[in-house]
């Protein structure tokens, strides 16, 4: 776990062992982009890595990246989707905070697929018929949403819009890395590795001036003479932030991603502000208000005829009891479906078979009664 201390004075520095104009906290696939656009911008750019090697979690991951509004992938494999589009399923689906973030995000988001592709980063003109959170082949184009469940797909017209770089096995964030590091060396981004940041520098006025950090058992002042730039990843493996942000996760959860998600670039962030936005995840996916809890039993329930006409409720099958009825098996709830004439497409099934929300009203609150159903758990 990485110690984080109060800012140090700059007037305490003795001497500076390494400066820049701009110094970058991390090199996984937030901070080599930021540190290719500085050093394209005529900035002089030092990283600072804490592990051996650049990578981060994004090295290890699926490598595939959310984009839509009309990519050439989705135009090459028969997709039509537009900025509008994207942004009416998302504004659903997360609720945003920031809806002006949220709308630049979806306009800019065929100008970021050309910008990676022009990176080197590879993209096939193929698609995955089917929902994944992960391929192990090299088609680009999936679903890793809920675009084509209810009441998504009432909102928006449902169209993949996971890109999957071109790459074997499932860990394909590695060679987007490999392109953006080629990248970086390209231009003269410069790496210190093997170095923690362990506090930020300011001056007398309070302004950043550079970030102390270890290396090899030996402290580096480094200076930044314009920025500093936290990129250093999330914080999945510090179980005190995961307990005091994510509440509602399962205490047998195991976090995903690499030792140094520890929520050190986060914590370096917070000594100089008052507090961090947007760190809390509600797991509660069926809106506001809709959950309830048994006085009796302790658990929640969702109350199904609540979601009539909510346009912003997610209603999922697992976790969610309604009052007063007793569950469906697996069995069942597909009977129910298929005897109203509805083809049910399944993908994904990690649930027990008793694990469902009452059958006998949610054919008719899914409004599913001659539609496609497209039902993921998991």
């Amino acid at each position: 776990m990485s110690e984080i201390a109060e800012p140090v004075p700059a007037s305490a520095v003795c001497s500076w062992s390494h400066a820049a104009e701009v110094v970058i906290v991390g090199y996984g696939i937030a901070g080599a982009c930021a540190a290719l656009e500085a050093r394209r911008a005529g900035a002089d750019v030092l990283v600072i890595e804490r592990a051996s090697g650049g990578g981060g979690a994004s090295a290890i991951s699926c490598g595939i990246f959310y984009l839509g509004g009309g990519t050439p992938v989705q135009e090459a494999c028969g997709y039509r989707d537009t900025p509008d589009n994207m942004y009416r399923y998302l504004e659903a689906t997360i609720q945003p905070h920031n809806t002006d973030a949220l709308r630049a995000f979806c306009d800019g988001s065929v100008e970021h697929f050309h910008w990676l592709e022009a990176q080197g980063v590879p993209f096939e003109r193929t698609s995955y018929d089917g929902k994944a959170m992960y391929l192990m082949s090299t088609e680009c184009l999936l679903s890793t949403g809920n675009e084509s469940v209810w009441p998504f797909r009432d909102l928006a017209e449902p169209v993949p819009r996971g890109h999957a770089v071109a790459e074997w096995g499932e860990s394909a964030g590695s060679a987007a890395m490999k392109a953006l590091f080629q990248q970086c060396d390209g231009v003269g981004v410069r790496v210190l590795y093997d170095g923690r940041a362990t506090a930020l520098i300011t001056d007398d006025a309070g302004k950043v001036t550079g970030v102390r950090i270890r290396q090899a058992g030996t402290t580096l002042d480094v200076q930044a003479r314009r920025a500093v730039v936290l990129a250093a990843g999330g914080f999945s493996f510090n179980r005190d932030m995961v307990a005091a942000h994510i509440q509602d996760l399962s205490p047998t959860s195991e976090p995903f991603g690499i030792p140094y998600n520890d929520g050190a670039g986060i914590m370096l962030g917070l000594t100089q502000a008052n507090a961090a936005t947007l760190m809390s995840a509600d797991l509660n996916v069926a809106g506001d208000g809709l959950l309830t809890t048994d006085s009796t039993t302790s658990l929640q329930w969702l109350d199904l005829t609540a979601t009539v006409g909510q346009s912003r409720a997610t209603v999922t099958a697992g976790s969610y009891v309604a009052q007063g009825f007793r569950y469906a098996t697996q069995d069942e709830l597909f009977k129910l479906w298929k005897d109203a004439g509805a083809d049910v497409t399944t993908t994904g099934f990690t649930h027990s078979a008793a694990d469902f929300v009452p059958a006998t009203q949610l054919l008719d609150l899914m409004g599913c009664t001659s539609s496609r159903i497209s039902y993921a758990v998991g």
